[in-house]
């Protein structure tokens, strides 16, 4: 029978953080047939802040305590990926990270001078555009739960989403929208179904204000079509008014003018719940709409764009050709600069060896952040992902921070 094998990493700093200089311990075990396995060797390499390789090296496992220590002279995020290869069979990886002086990261490029300008001439754009608010019905599996099709006009496409309110209501309700993460699809994807279960007014939009309830077919079309590599469209452009986001963060700021227009909310809740690319939508809509009681985030997208943070660290603009372009719009679109301006209770989750959103961006944005009601949760083996665990915490600061 053949062997099975997996590995698994623990470290001195579970909490995910270190101080300057301070000696960090990783230690990697290997088990064979759920037995600790004291032959062969893990090789391993080091990153700082995701993109640079600053060691590596080799642990014989013959050494009945097997790690790895690193440390840094300066405020950093450090991870490390280890590497098993058995004598037979597959090879097996696993990571581990940690942020050293996590308050001295910040961000690679401050909010334009014009930033709040330049939103403010794009809300009063949305301002002369009617809401033409339409609902409608949609089929439910029982009576505790209604659902709408929702739309609303918008600069450009419209605010497409999947309304969902308690049948049995007592009362005016708090609200929550759940922005989407990346890709192209329909709205109603379970989270809003939760928070309705909840008591809740709970709208879920979709991202590009596309039609909800077609088949995956039609949504693939336009995913590999028109909405092709949509997310850091324009960012190259030199010219702010050319980027997608700003058509998705209008329809963030419509979707909250509907919300708020509906004689069901409450008038004081209206919370802003997102991760990745809906964490991303959620900074925006905050920052645009003070109506806006909590902010809810997890592994945030749009974190430091400059220095490679998603959806640009393919293009890492700050060492891209077109750097200058880069530099004139990315700053009108990143989290750190919204939350620059955010005083309302802001939670925000991280993944130390998240490879999408990277975790020094997520920590630019926290730090940016002046509210004295910020939380941060970090989690040191989790990648761009939402365990449990992780959404639990989010839903106990939404529910703390009802007013």
């Amino acid at each position: 029978m053949q062997n099975t094998y997996r590995m698994t990493v623990t470290g001195s700093h579970q909490e995910g953080m270190a101080a300057v200089n301070e000696k960090v311990f990783f230690f990697p075990t290997v088990y064979c047939n759920e037995t600790p396995l004291f032959r062969g060797e893990i090789r391993w390499t080091l990153c700082r802040n995701l993109t640079e390789q600053v060691q590596e090296g080799v642990i014989r496992l013959e050494n009945r305590v097997p790690f790895m220590s690193c440390s840094s002279p300066e405020p950093a995020y450090l991870k490390c990926v280890f590497r098993f290869v058995p004598e037979e069979g597959d090879a097996y990886s696993q990571e581990i990270g940690v942020l050293v002086a996590p308050e001295g990261l910040k961000p690679s490029l401050p909010a334009p001078d014009d930033f709040d300008d330049f939103w403010n001439c794009q809300k009063e754009r949305l301002l002369a555009i009617p809401l033409n608010l339409r609902l409608q019905p949609l089929p439910s599996s029982g009576p505790e739960i209604e659902a709408f099709d929702l739309t609303a006009d918008c600069a450009g496409m419209p605010v497409r989403g999947e309304l969902l309110r308690p049948a049995d209501r007592r009362g005016r309700l708090p609200a929550i929208i759940v922005p989407q993460g990346a890709g192209v699809r329909s709205a109603g994807v379970g989270t809003a179904q939760y928070w309705a279960a909840r008591g809740f007014l709970a709208l879920d939009i979709n991202a590009h204000g596309i039609e909800n309830g077609h088949e995956p077919f039609w949504y693939r079309t336009l995913s590999e079509g028109a909405l092709r590599d949509y997310p850091a469209r324009g960012f190259d452009s030199g010219d702010p008014e050319k980027a997608y986001a700003l058509g998705m963060f209008l329809r963030m700021k419509r979707a909250i003018d509907a919300v708020a227009s509906l004689p069901e909310w409450d008038g004081r809740n209206l919370i802003v719940y997102g991760g990745s690319q809906g964490a991303w939508q959620s900074f925006a809509g905050a920052y645009l709409d003070s109506r806006v009681s909590t902010l809810v985030s997890w592994i945030p997208a749009g974190s430091d764009m400059f220095n490679g943070g998603w959806p640009c660290q393919g293009a890492m603009p700050c060492r891209s050709e077109k750097r200058d372009s880069y530099e004139r719009v990315l700053p009108y679109f990143d989290n750190c600069s919204f939350a620059s301006r955010l005083r309302i209770p802001v939670m925000i989750a991280a993944g130390l060896i998240d490879n999408v959103c990277k975790a020094d961006g997520v920590m630019a944005v926290y730090n940016s952040c002046p509210s004295e009601k910020k939380e941060l949760s970090l989690h040191y083996q989790m990648g761009h992902e939402t365990p449990e665990c992780v959404r639990t915490a989010l839903d106990r600061f939404v529910m703390r921070n009802l007013k």
